[in-house]
Order: C-alpha cells, then structure tokens, then sequence
C-alpha cells in the first residue's frame, strides 16, 4: 500500500509541476500575445438645428417627417442637405422648422425655401402667395397639394425614377456636359406638359424639374426633384440597404474611398457637386434674385490651401514640417496618434508653431488600435482596446488649456461597414471637423465632388454638428502629383475657387526618402501661394467658415437716381465677425453693370455719392461673374451702384 500511495503522490506531484509550467507558459504567452477585446464606442445622432440667423434667405424643414430611422438610403428626407448648399455660398443663413412659420414675418427676408419636407401645408397658401406677390422669390422643392396648384406644374407624371441631367440653362458648355455625365440618385416629378409663362431652367430625361414664373413683382421657382438627394449622395456617398458598405476594392476593410457614389467621379478634375451647388444659387435662383453673401475664404482670396499631416509613429519628430510652415506664416493640421510616441513638448511646440493638433483616431480595424493592458503583478493576460472617447481624452490631457481639440481623421481612412456610426462616435466627444473622406491614393481629384467642407447627415435625415473636410490629393512624391495639383490651383484660382485638401505624411521622409517628394511638399506651397490660395490648416478654415455662417448680413435693392444717372442701388448691411471677411455680389443687376461700391452710414447722400470707395475685386465663379468687396470686422453699411 506504500509504494501505491507514494506513486499516487508523485503522480500528483508531477502533474502539479508540469500543470504550473504549461500555466506560466500560458501566462507567458498571452502577457506576450494578449487577448484583445473589443470597446464599445460611444455615439450621438443628428441635431434638430435651428438657426435664428440675420439673413436675406429663410430654409423651412419640417422636423415631424425626421422621427423615425428609415430602412433604406432613397427613404430618407434630404431637406437639411440644402443648408450645406446655402451656407457654403451665401454664409448665413434662417432655418426655422415648419411648425413656426405661421408666426415669421416672410417680409424679413428676399428669398424663403420650403424644402420637400415642408412644401404641403395647404395652411400656408394665403401667406406665401402674399410674399411673392409683394416682390419675395419663393422656392418650392416637389410641392403638393394647393402649394403645387398655385405655384407649379400639374405634377400628374407622379414620382419616377430619372436618368441623367438632360439641359442646364446658361451653365458653362464644359459644366454643363460634365451634370449629363453624372448618374443620378433622385426622385422627380413629371407633369402633364410644362407650367404655362414659366422659364424651363433645368430639364432630367427632357423633364423640366428647375422652372420659374413671375407672379406680381415676385418669383415662384419649381424644383421637381430631390435636390438634397443627388448632393448628399455625391458628397457624402450611398450605402446599401440598411445604410450598410460595400468594399468596391476587393480588400477587408471599407475605406472612406468605398463611399464614393460612382467611379467616374474617381480622379475627376471637376468637382461636380458644387457645379450643381453654384447653378442653383447664381443661376437658377440668382438671375432673378440677385445674390450677396460672404465669401468663403480669407481676404477674398481665389481658394484655400489646406494641409494636413498624419504623423504616424514619428511622435515629436514631426514638427519640423510645422517649422518649414511657420517660416512663411503658413499652418496645416497635424494628426496625432495617442496613446503613443508624442509627448507634452512636442504638442506645446506644435502648437506655439502655430499649428492645428488634430487626433488620429487608431481604430481597431485592419489589424489597428491601441489596446490598454489588463492584469496584475505584472501579468497582463488581456488588453481592451481604446474608444475614441478613450483616446481624444488623452490627446485634451495634453493640450489642457494650449488650444482646444476639434479635428480627427481616420488611421488610414478606415471607415467601417456602417454609413454614420464614424460621425456618431466624433459627435459623441465633441469633434467638430473630419477629414476621413480622401481620393484614392493614386487618383487625386474631386472623389467626392467638392473640395469644400459639408455637414454629413445622420440616418435619420438630422444633420451632425460637424462639417467633413475632403482631401483630394494624399501626397507620395510622384512627378504627376506636382502636376496635378498645378492644375487643380489653376481651375481653383480660375474658376472653381474650392478648399484643396492635401495630406503630406512626414513619415516617408525617414521611410522612403525621396528628393521628389521633398520637393512637391516644398514646391506645392509655392504653386499654392502664386495662385492667391490661402494656406491653412483645417481648424483655421473651419472657425473662418463658423464666423460667417454666424454674422450677419442684409441686402435691400431699389432704383435711384445719381447725379442725374438711373442706376440700380444695392444697399448692404453686415456684422463680420472675424476679420479678413469678404462679400460677394453680383456683377450685374437688371442689364445695368457694377460700377463703384462705397462704405459709410451716408454713404449717399441726396442724389451724390460721398466719399470712402471700396476696391472691388472682380471673380469668375465657374462662370457667373462676382465682385468681392472688403469688409472691416464689425458692422459695415455699403452700396454698390450698377449703371
């Protein structure tokens, strides 16, 4: 019985000691090799804005018709969609839901919108065909019921699906060919035969869907299709059912490029979405209504300029870039990843050089993330990965009170299966811009047909307070990327006047060092400031942008006469919020011709101008011709006369 009760020992002994070896090793591993477990990020939805601007332009949107998620893209109410058109061209602008627009004064402003949501109140019928009648240019989106009856076509084709742009009246022969190119997602109204004594504007499938009439001193303007459709699909891109992602590249992961609308807009020269943007305010609705509003960029510059850098792994060592930068006043993002190599210092400098510190959010896809370790004694078996939440917070630690963060991009422009739960995630920590949104690395261009920030809408329709900032060129260092971009400063100073998003990583220096791309990096400020670009940093442009969309401005047109001449005078009044600001007015009036513009609280006088001319600064805007006149920051009061 011994020998069997020591063996049993010895058994057990042994099984003890080769149990605690296989444990450490187990320990061993997973401390080397940790499991790694998922977080769940937090989100925040869209906002019901409403805007309580000083503006000559009402947008009415009728938040009832935003309470329930769709299933699908088509189902959505794209009303807020118009907001990015508006603000992007004009500045400020009144957005008021449509349950209070019994009780607005229509009289206030020159130019009141009634999107699809809010184009059926038969309620409103007395009270809009009053303001038209008195001298309002009144635009209807696919209206219904009595609204359609008084103001539109019969509407009796029903609801279809279109095809393609088929006519654009006035719009540029190269613009124009460009919108019949593009594939539409929209919805359009066909009818009997058109509106009688109206002007067809813009016809789909040989359908008029723009068309305009004059009624009493006023206009009523037709839109007979799903205007914020065709913009949020191009900009903002089109998921599947279920507002899900398709990877159109054959890889694992979806990148922001798997969101754009059609492949033909891949490596376009053209940014087609703001083609159609700047036909509807300077075309369809300007030739009618003369339009003022503030220019978008800094000192009335042709466009802007906006670097960015995602520093990888380089930590403090990127702020040489920002260095060369400080050197001509110019600024530029830099995108920091955190936890990771940068330190206090390295934040401080790059913000005393007076650059924008942005976070590079590492999200665990892709074989990406940053997991925080979990264990005890020194064993950390498991690693969590770090929210989004998890990391700006650490990057704020940082900054403390040097400069508050507000810009993010994706590592890598991964973007996930899901259409918004990206923006839902920076809207939850108070991000306010992202540049996510990037051309393909080998096909620079307007992917997304704009180079201009936008504000991304929700699956509910709401918009997020947040404006998406595209990069059309991720620099590598290729010869055909200078020349590119050389071409794309010319169209932008020429004509298109857009925000140029540019991503250099200073990385490749120390991984791949190239004398080209040293030099399109050094060359590409040079290209940027002879075409009279701005050369900012995406938080400089958004705060700028913030500033007009938050000052105020009111126009007011009549006939007079001037040291014996008939003229047409443009009455303007403005409070500018920040300086360098810049408005923009047309440069002609009624067949009658900018001639002087002058600044002053009697800057006319009986029939005599008095003194303090501004200088004007003639622009093409892809072929409707504005005058830019400085403004002074605070209140400004100017006329500017046509003869």
């Amino acid at each position: 019985m011994k020998p069997r009760g020591k063996a049993h020992r010895d058994g057990l002994a042994r099984a003890i000691l080769w149990g605690s070896i296989a444990l450490a090793g187990l320990l061993f591993y997973l401390d080397t090799s940790p499991i790694e477990l998922d977080s769940d990020e937090s989100f925040e939805g869209g906002t019901s804005l409403v805007l309580e601007a000083v503006s000559d332009v009402l947008l009415v949107v009728d938040y009832d018709t935003y309470k329930d998620e769709p299933e699908s893209f088509a189902e959505l109410d794209f009303s807020l969609a118009w907001l990015n058109t508006l603000q992007q061209e004009l500045g400020p602008i009144a957005l008021r839901d449509a349950e209070s627009l019994a009780d607005i004064e229509l009289s206030n402003y020159r130019l009141v919108i009634l999107t699809r949501s809010a184009s059926g109140n038969d309620a409103w019928l007395p009270k809009l065909e009053g303001f038209v009648d008195r001298g309002g240019t009144l635009v209807l989106e696919m209206p219904s019921g009595a609204i359609r009856k008084a103001f539109s076509a019969d509407g009796q084709g029903g609801v279809r699906d279109p095809q393609r742009i088929t006519m654009a009246n006035g719009l540029a022969t190269e613009l124009q060919a460009a919108l019949e190119e593009l594939p539409l997602a929209t919805d359009i109204i066909g009818s009997a035969g058109p509106l009688e004594g109206a002007e067809t504007v813009l016809t789909i499938d040989g359908v008029p869907v723009i068309y305009r009439k004059q009624l009493g001193v006023g206009w009523a303007i037709t839109v007979d299709f799903d205007y914020g459709m065709v913009l949020t699909s191009i900009q903002q891109g089109q998921p599947t059912d279920g507002f899900r992602l398709r990877n159109h590249r054959g890889t694992n992961e979806i990148e922001s490029s798997d969101l754009v609308f059609d492949e033909s807009l891949i490596g376009s020269m053209t940014p087609i979405a703001d083609v159609l943007e700047r036909f509807m305010v300077y075309g369809a609705i300007g030739e009618v209504l003369p339009q003022v509003g503030f220019w978008p960029f800094l000192d009335g510059m042709d466009g802007a300029f906006v670097v960015s850098h995602d520093t990888g792994n380089m930590g403090d060592d990127a702020a040489w870039m920002a260095r060369y930068e400080a050197a001509f006043n110019g600024s530029s993002s830099y995108f920091l990843r955190t936890p990771g190599p940068v330190t206090r210092a390295g934040v401080e400098e790059l913000v005393h050089l007076g650059a924008d510190v942005g976070i590079e959010w590492n999200r665990s896809l892709g074989g990406g993330g940053v997991y925080e370790p979990i264990g005890m004694w020194g064993i950390e078996p498991v690693s969590k990965a770090l929210t989004l939440d998890d990391q700006s917070s650490h990057l704020r630690s940082m900054l403390e009170d040097l400069s508050p963060l507000v810009s993010v991009r994706c590592r890598g422009n991964l973007w996930g299966r899901d259409w918004v739960d990206p923006f839902r995630a920076m809207a939850a920590v108070d991000l306010r811009t992202d540049s996510t949104y990037a051309a393909p690395e080998a096909k620079p261009g307007y992917s997304f047909g704009t180079g201009m920030p936008f504000m991304p809408l929700d699956k509910t329709g709401l918009g997020f307070n947040l404006l998406e900032f595209p990069v059309l060129l991720i620099a590598t260092g290729r010869d055909l990327e200078l020349s590119t971009l050389s071409e794309m400063l010319r169209q932008s100073s020429e004509s298109f006047h857009e925000a140029l998003g540019v991503s250099f990583a200073p990385d490749i220096f120390v991984e791949a060092p190239s004398a080209e791309f040293y030099r399109t990096w050094r060359d590409a400020y040079r290209f940027a400031a002879e075409k009279g670009h701005w050369i900012t940093s995406v938080r400089n442009l958004y705060r700028f942008s913030r500033a007009r969309h938050n000052s105020e401005l009111r126009s007011r047109r009549s006939d007079s006469v001037i040291n014996g001449r008939e003229v047409v005078l443009l009455r303007l009044e403005s409070l500018a919020l920040e300086i360098g600001m810049t408005v923009s007015v047309p440069e002609s009036i009624d067949e009658k011709t900018f001639v002087e513009a002058r600044r002053g609280l009697n800057r006319v006088q009986g029939d005599s101008l008095l003194s303090d001319q501004l200088d004007p600064k003639p622009v093409s805007v892809m072929g409707y011709t504005r005058v830019l006149l400085p403004l002074s920051k605070g209140f400004n009061a100017i006329d500017v006369v046509y003869e």
